[in-house]
């Protein structure tokens, strides 16, 4: 008999291979960066031909993500089709846009508690396997671009004080630098430690602040339930002691970092106003503005709002004339951040309704190593990266979640049973 963890597997396996072969081959996300969607339409197919034997244990959590799911593309749209300044058919096929790409992150995390048993560890550890050999791909790669300072399609790589930042498999540094921290979860979750060393070695090099400082928390997790003492305390003290040399001394690496913190704080020293940070400080205005539905989706730091059309709140609250926050090429910057997005898109409430599960599962305690690491490693990252829109942040990052909030319900049903069989006695 079929079983829907193996379906999804290998789902999740051809997924990960088809990225590696576009990628090598042209360079470019596979199927003009659809493949996420296809591949969620297919877990979707799964669970409706493959549904669960009995709901009734997890019908409570699950109707939580669904109501945050319909929820969210309820206040999307009518955010949307309330706001006044939003006017014309591009800003509607903006909304349209905004709300697929809002609604992948809930739809995988919905989909994978349906489809996957929390306490099933063999479909993780499968999982966790693959992509330790996507990984090693990867970072060796990685490696070969720093050695010729191109990649391997002979574009030129960008570099940090005199630093290269390796693209690998892929055609941009983030989605290098998430890449390390998916490979690092993994080799974790397998227990594997010189492999563990070397995609943790991988986030290091990637000069990425935001993955440098969730492969940093997810490290430190993981020492945390390592059961020898001695080992816990040692990985412990290697951590604060390398955080201290790199603190205290002049190097190359914490050039290049200072370099990417001043791209997120302000300060008067360098007196450098960035889209990321004028994102944040003119979000709550948009959602004060808008109170209490936002101002729509796709009309405020996402893709719909700079692509399908140049949203007029970027020239209300001056972000137009700062570098990067402008029109065509000059934009760049403009789908930078996660936050501030949804509370400038979807106001208070849809911002309440979307964190309500990420609040459920930050407070589950018995979840699979691998969902743990992926899940506050993510929530770190998304401080400022669109991560949860990103194609393979909504997959590990839905699929984690989900597998959290499963764990949650099985926990709960247990303690529910438990309870029961007291008040009998």
């Amino acid at each position: 008999m079929i079983r829907r963890s193996d379906l999804v597997l290998f789902l999740l396996q051809a997924y990960l291979f088809l990225t590696v072969l576009f990628y090598l081959g042209t360079g470019s996300p596979p199927l003009q960066g659809l493949l996420d969607e296809l591949l969620l339409l297919a877990m979707l197919v799964v669970a409706v031909a493959f549904p669960l034997r009995s709901r009734s244990s997890s019908s409570s959590h699950a109707a939580l993500v669904a109501t945050t799911l319909t929820m969210t593309v309820i206040i999307g749209f009518l955010g949307a089709a309330t706001n006044s300044d939003l006017i014309g058919f591009p800003a509607i096929r903006g909304a349209i846009k905004g709300l697929i790409i809002d609604a992948k992150f809930p739809l995988f995390m919905l989909a994978s508690f349906f489809l996957l048993d929390a306490s099933d560890t063999s479909f993780l550890r499968r999982l966790c396997k693959a992509i330790v050999l996507f990984g090693i791909l990867h970072g060796a790669l990685s490696l070969l671009d720093i050695v010729r300072g191109v990649d391997i399609h002979g574009r030129q790589l960008a570099n940090r004080s005199g630093l290269i930042i390796a693209n690998g498999i892929f055609d941009h540094k983030f989605k290098s630098a998430f890449a390390n921290v998916l490979f690092f979860a993994a080799a974790l979750h397998l227990q594997n430690k010189w492999t563990a060393a070397f995609a943790f070695f991988l986030c290091m090099i990637a000069l990425s602040v935001k993955e440098m400082a969730a492969a940093a928390l997810i490290l430190t997790m993981s020492a945390s339930t390592i059961r020898s003492a001695l080992f816990r305390a040692s990985t412990i003290a290697v951590i604060f002691l390398g955080i201290t040399i790199f603190a205290l001394t002049d190097n190359p690496l914490k050039s290049a970092m200072m370099d990417r913190v001043t791209t997120f704080v302000v300060t008067e020293a360098t007196a450098n106003t960035t889209v990321r940070t004028e994102l944040y400080k003119s979000a709550p205005k948009v959602a004060v503005k808008y109170f209490p539905l936002g101002s729509g989706a796709g009309s405020f730091g996402s893709s719909p709002s700079r692509d399908t059309y140049y949203s007029p709140l970027y020239q209300e609250f001056h972000i137009n004339h700062l570098h990067g926050g402008g029109t065509g090429e000059d934009g760049a910057f403009l789908i930078d951040t996660f936050w501030p997005k949804i509370l400038g898109e979807y106001g208070f409430l849809g911002l309440i309704t979307f964190c309500i599960p990420l609040l459920l599962a930050a407070r589950t305690t018995n979840a699979p190593a691998f969902s743990k690491y992926m899940f506050w490693g993510l929530l770190v990252i998304s401080v400022g990266t669109p991560v949860y829109n990103y194609s393979d942040g909504a997959i590990f990052g839905g699929i984690a979640t989900g597998l959290i909030l499963a764990s949650r319900r099985k926990s709960t049903h247990r303690s529910d049973t438990a309870l029961a069989e007291r008040m009998y006695v």
